[in-house]
């Protein structure tokens, strides 16, 4: 009988033995986990004032003489009260509504359009530094690798433009989408929402990239079909490959194209807007060969894949 208490007692004293060590590696490990990630801050932080310092510096060299300049004077013609579909049928003319805030705040302060390329310049700087933090913050735990898709992200300017058009616009659009959908714990209803929402800014800003919805939705409601009788499959399934997170995304993109919708529609009619989309198609249809955008969208994402392989690190 005493014995047995005696072996009990012993046991005892190992599993406390047992579970003080364990607390103490596990500590351990904490701290050089803490020690690691610190050593990664150090070098992003490094990095990023590094690289900001260099944009800032180049981004007031020269001008980009292509079409820099113009999404600028889109922006004001559309401050001044032009409308897209009715006075310009370009298709990449919708990235200009992000441009006009920006151009507004400017002429606010200034009184004049003068050194507005520069501003939307640095501000486009700022917004690369932020994009680029919130990567690293949303993947810190992967160290290196975070490191690793932050300046990846930082180091590619679309085109070396260094400003806000269509394409540094969507690419930021997209990588929110990315962000939110992928990153984290699973996304409920306003992550889901929000993602919608940025998608219908990486369409405002592209169009061509309207595509990848209608192929993600062509993939949910197929995987959809052939797991519907398996209500455990159809559980396991991650959130935005189910139905409902293709409701709450498809959600977020609607609320934005209304708001658009209306906007336009508060500065002409529906007839007149309705009436300019023969010409914005066939527009749409010579610059990217097709109606669709298929090639040109081919071309973009072509463009998009010669840095951002962080977009793979968002899929870990």
């Amino acid at each position: 009988m005493f014995k047995g208490c005696g072996g009990k007692k012993e046991y005892g004293k190992r599993a406390v033995k047992t579970k003080r060590r364990d607390e103490k590696m596990t500590a351990k490990l904490k701290t050089e986990k803490c020690a690691g990630n610190g050593i990664v801050d150090c070098v992003f932080a490094a990095a990023a004032v590094f690289l900001t310092l260099y944009y800032i510096r180049i981004s007031q060299c020269g001008i980009n003489v292509c079409d820099e300049w113009s999404f600028i004077v889109a922006a004001r013609r559309m401050i001044n009260g032009d409308v897209p579909l009715l006075h310009d049928r370009t298709p990449v003319i919708f990235s200009c509504f992000f441009l006009c805030p920006p151009v507004r705040l400017f002429y606010a302060l200034t009184g004049s359009y003068t050194g507005v390329i520069l501003f939307i310049r640095r501000l486009y700087v700022v917004c690369h530094l932020i994009f680029s933090s919130v990567i690293y913050a949303r993947l810190r735990k992967y160290d290196w690798f975070a490191l690793f898709a932050a300046i990846n992200y930082m180091c590619f300017v679309p085109n070396e433009m260094y400003s806000l058009y269509y394409n540094s616009i969507s690419l930021m659009a997209v990588v929110t989408v990315c962000l939110l959908l992928f990153t984290g714990r699973a996304p409920g209803r306003v992550r889901l929402v929000l993602a919608g929402a940025a998608a219908a800014c990486a369409v405002l800003a592209l169009p061509h990239m309207a595509f990848i919805y209608f192929l993600w939705s062509i993939a949910v409601f197929a995987v959809y079909f052939f797991r519907r009788g398996n209500s455990e499959k159809l559980s396991a399934l991650p959130v935005y490959f189910s139905v409902k997170g293709w409701l709450y995304v498809t959600l977020g993109i609607a609320v934005c194209a209304a708001a658009v919708i209306a906007g336009l529609l508060s500065r002409a009619s529906f007839g007149a807007l309705i009436g300019c989309l023969p010409d914005f198609l066939e527009y749409a249809n010579y610059t990217s060969g097709s109606v669709f955008g298929v090639p040109r969208l081919m071309s973009v994402l072509r463009m998009f894949g010669y840095a951002p392989p962080f977009l793979a690190v968002l899929l870990i």
